[in-house]
């Protein structure tokens, strides 16, 4: 459980490059194949084609609202689809559509919230870091390099902290 916390902590960093990012991208579009494929097996009657809400969910994390709600286009068509394919009769003609324009505000509404969360969290962990005034590195921010370079998690850019030193000032 924590690595999964630890990837998506590094993914407010924006550190993930773009091959792992059409991995997330490959393997949501493989997971709505599989539940389009399970729905056309089932002959529509197995509706997890809901379930596709995880890939929206982790498209729209690592590539942010846009890419989120690309996906959610997908996952729609996906669906109506797999519908047809297992030749799901309707009363009147409209009912597909109207199912898929639903479907798809649904996605996109959940693409667009996590973007907007992955974005907020985004700023947030810049401000917790640095002033907001001259948007200089903070107290806070100085305590992670110097864990980072304790660690050896790479060169912080700071030889000696000698320099630095922390002044109180009491009111009498």
């Amino acid at each position: 459980m924590r690595s999964v916390f630890q990837f998506l902590e590094y993914s407010l960093t924006g550190g993930y490059s773009f091959s792992v990012k059409l991995l997330v991208w490959i393997g949501a579009l493989l997971v709505a194949a599989l539940l389009a494929i399970v729905r056309i097996a089932t002959e529509a009657e197995l509706s997890i084609m809901s379930a596709v809400i995880l890939p929206v969910i982790a498209v729209a994390w690592m590539g942010g609202g846009r890419q989120g709600i690309l996906f959610a286009a997908a996952a729609t068509v996906m669906w109506v689809m797999s519908d047809y394919a297992a030749g799901r009769s309707y009363a009147e003609t409209w009912m597909p559509v109207l199912n898929g324009v639903t479907r798809f505000a649904v996605y996109s509404v959940v693409a667009v919230l996590v973007g907007l969360l992955r974005d907020a969290l985004r700023r947030e962990r810049e401000l917790a870091r640095h002033d907001i005034l001259t948007g200089l590195m903070n107290r806070r921010a100085f305590f992670k390099l110097d864990r980072m370079k304790r660690n050896g998690q790479g060169d912080t850019g700071i030889q000696s902290q000698s320099h630095f030193s922390i002044w109180t000032i009491s009111s009498s």
